[in-house]
């Protein structure tokens, strides 16, 4: 698990598009006790994801439903 910051760097993105992509829904994290983020490993593959999207020309919207579609596709398969 990552705090933001350390999402942040890894994946070259400000906490600031961290936060935003948060609350669009782009990204999940789990709160812990003290209602501190930390964001799962898969997060940085998320953000790639969004960026290469992104440079398709989709919006912010599409890339979540598409992300969404992924999720559900991902839990059927288990």
């Amino acid at each position: 698990m990552l705090k933001i910051g350390e999402l942040a760097a890894l994946a070259g993105v400000s906490k600031r598009t961290i936060d935003y992509y948060t609350q669009l829904g782009l990204l999940e994290p789990v709160r812990s006790e003290t209602n501190y983020r930390y964001y799962p490993e898969e997060s940085i593959e998320h953000l790639q994801l969004i960026h290469a999207l992104k440079k398709q020309h989709l919006t912010l919207e599409e890339i979540r439903e598409r992300l969404q579609l992924m999720k559900k596709t991902a839990c059927s398969d288990e």
